[in-house]
């Protein structure tokens, strides 16, 4: 111990602890002391500088020099009538102590090393346009940028950048970034070579307080990187939503975009199954596809009502669902009861959740809300019996089992909608997860009924055989149809599995005459030789999925054993081609089918052009909803009276700039350039182009 304290008063001695004093020289915003006393650190390059030899000759000369010439736009401007030098009345030789970090002023100046340049500070239209993003990106209103937090916060953080006013924002700011991202989109499409299929979705949505309502447009295409989508425009539509409207809006936002775009040929459209919908597409000489998550709700929608969507009576399961709407509406509604609720949540040590209530137009929030109820039942029938729930009395046991009979019925519909929602969903999954639907909804039918483990009840089979009904009605034209059948045969996975022994020649002679149509318009452009000279390379697969298999490749699965067999063909090479193909083993269940074309292109052009075509289409409408889920958040209550184009606008740059910050922070590598998109068109491609592999690794980098 006292060999410690000698110690101590030594090295006291010999070096004294001197601090900057609050309030002294500029130079401590941007230095700090180390632990020997004759050296300060920068705080921008991390570099010691000496502040002298002697405690009572220490200065901050060296320190000023030292941001003079490394760190000059660090410096706030001298005031009038003061030198380079630092009076001697502020200098940091008091024996004060030092001035902790959360105290000293953090300006932009001392940003350098947490990714700019060394030294470097934001121009003033960075930070304006960065302002302007963030805008978008949260949602906030123009007004924003002039309240007064926001206007001190910015004085404070830059005292030099003068905040543009809200009109600046809307009228120039945020629209430039609009144009940069809308002319970078036309540039990537132009460059997305020969024989490109640019498909669509389309939606209409009605904004809050039904000021204006909006028709989508999203495009999505395959290239040599992959698949592609993007917002490609959303138009005020506030006429009435006749097909003739709809039409000659889709008409003129489809060709604003395919003008003046090279080779780029018109594709699909995807839109939900509404009469006006379906006739305007039908009228603009698309081919249409329904978007098949809308055919889903449409079944279970139908079922759960009963005779009622005929004009009927209730079912019984409609009753019951009522019901448990209005118990679900209690807990909205009172606050004494939602406290209520957690306390019996907290005393019966069940998951402390709030009761969801579904919403009309999603069949999948009435599974959650009845999933939600079942979990908490037993706080809910404790609470029954001491009062009133909404309901004349607590649900009796029968009624319960009734409840968790029919999620386990729609359980399979719930994983068909996300399996065919994601974003990496293909058309050829389609037909697929038809097939096993239809295989579960025949096992419901059983003594065992799966995931019930015994029959289930009359009023959950009269549901099952609804459900089936509606199967027949929506899902089963889709096995017909052209292009789900060829999207099917092109993927390496199914093949000719999707046909049955007696349809599979015909399907196999469609498929011929589009890759003969494909080859002609190929050979009207570059006669590119035999393409079954040219050698095979062996297709790449991506790693595993995750078990259990999903629910398309348990219908492939189930297909395979009864694949047809078909003869061969030996005429011209649009036939050979396609023979060759058909008659191969399918791939694994892993494997990408966009990989596979790629590696046979050369091999079989043709093919693989009508492959891409097919399966660079998404299966249902759902990238317009996600974007009206986006024009939502939008127009809020503070911003009903925003201009359309605008909306468009904001909703656009939303999709562009949350994948920019989430890499940004991710890595936290790249320069600060890269945000800026007239500086970046390469960084916007990795970003807002994505393809599903990309996205996949997205999800594992995020995830965690």
């Amino acid at each position: 111990g006292c060999c410690h304290s000698a110690s101590m008063t030594y090295t006291s001695l010999k070096y004294p602890s001197h601090f900057p004093a609050p309030g002294g020289s500029v130079v401590w915003d941007h230095f700090e002391v180390t632990d020997d006393p004759r050296y300060a650190t920068c705080q921008h390059c991390q570099r010691k500088i000496s502040r002298g030899k002697e405690v009572k000759h220490f200065a901050t000369t060296a320190m000023l020099l030292h941001l003079k010439r490394k760190h000059p736009l660090a410096l706030v401007p001298p005031q009038p009538g003061t030198s380079g030098s630092v009076p001697k009345k502020k200098s940091p030789s008091c024996s004060k102590a030092p001035v902790p970090k959360k105290h000293r002023l953090a300006t932009l100046e001392r940003w350098g090393k947490g990714g700019h340049a060394e030294g470097r500070v934001p121009k003033a239209s960075e930070l304006t346009q960065t302002i302007g993003e963030m805008l978008a990106l949260d949602g906030q209103p123009f007004s924003f940028v002039e309240r007064p937090g926001f206007r001190q916060l910015m004085a404070l953080m830059a005292p030099s950048y003068q905040v543009p006013t809200c009109t600046t924002f809307s009228r120039t700011v945020v629209p430039s970034l609009y144009e940069a991202c809308r002319e970078y989109l036309r540039e990537e499409l132009r460059k997305a070579g020969p024989q490109v299929v640019l498909h669509f979705t389309s939606d209409i949505w009605s904004s809050r307080g039904g000021d204006h309502a909006y028709l989508s447009l999203t495009g999505h295409w395959c290239d040599q990187s992959g698949r592609r989508w993007a917002l490609l425009q959303a138009e005020v539509l506030d006429e009435s939503h006749t097909a003739r409207d709809i039409m000659e809006a889709m008409n003129h936002m489809v060709q604003g975009w395919l003008v003046g775009q090279g080779e780029l040929t018109r594709g699909f459209m995807v839109t939900d199954n509404g009469a006006n919908m379906v006739k305007a597409v039908c009228d603009a000489n698309f081919v249409g596809i329904c978007c098949v998550a809308h055919r889903f709700h449409l079944i279970v929608r139908d079922a759960l009502e009963g005779d009622r969507a005929a004009g009927g009576s209730a079912s019984t399961t409609s009753k019951l669902i009522s019901k448990c709407r209005k118990l679900a509406g209690y807990f909205h509604q009172s606050i004494k009861g939602g406290k209520m609720l957690q306390e019996k949540q907290a005393e019966l040590s069940i998951p402390q959740h709030k009761i969801m209530l579904d919403v009309e137009t999603r069949w999948s929030s009435t599974y959650l809300m009845l999933e939600r109820l079942v979990e908490q039942q037993k706080a809910i029938h404790e609470m029954a019996l001491l009062e009133e729930l909404g309901i004349s009395g607590p649900l009796h046991k029968m009624e319960w089992d009734t409840i968790s009979q029919i999620l386990v019925v729609l359980k399979p519909f719930l994983e068909a909608t996300e399996s065919l929602s994601a974003g990496d969903a293909l058309l050829s999954q389609v037909i697929p997860v038809v097939k096993e639907l239809e295989n579960r909804m025949e096992k419901f039918q059983g003594i065992d009924a799966p995931g019930w483990g015994r029959p289930l009840s009359p009023d959950v089979q009269a549901l099952v055989r609804r459900m089936k009904e509606g199967i027949r009605r929506w899902l089963d034209p889709l096995r017909s149809s052209t292009v789900h059948v060829l999207a099917a045969m092109c993927d390496p996975r199914v093949k000719g599995s999707v046909c049955s022994s007696q349809t599979l020649d015909h399907w196999t002679e469609v498929l011929v005459n589009r890759v003969r149509e494909a080859e002609g318009q190929r050979q009207g452009d570059v006669d590119e030789g035999d393409p079954l000279s040219r050698a095979s390379t062996p297709a790449t697969s991506q790693p595993p999925p995750p078990q259990p298999l999903p629910m398309w490749a348990k219908g492939v699965a189930s297909m395979l054993g009864s694949r047809g067999t078909r003869p061969h063909h030996q005429a011209g090479s649009a036939e050979a081609s396609v023979t060759i193909y058909l008659d191969e083993d399918v791939e694994p269940l892993d494997c990408d089918p966009l990989a596979y074309w790629a590696t046979r292109s050369q091999m079989w052009p043709d093919l693989a052009t009508v492959a891409r075509e097919h399966l660079s289409c998404p299966p249902a409408s759902v990238p317009s909803e996600r974007v009206f889920s986006i024009a939502g958040d939008v127009v809020t209550p503070h911003r009903t009276c925003l201009d359309p184009g605008l909306v468009e606008q904001l909703a656009r740059l939303h999709l562009l700039i949350l994948p920019c910050l989430l890499i940004c922070t991710a890595l936290q590598k790249l320069p600060y350039k890269l945000l800026v998109i007239p500086l970046a068109p390469f960084f916007f491609v990795s970003v807002f182009f994505y393809s599903a592999r990309d996205a996949s690794f997205f999800a594992l980098s995020f995830g965690k």
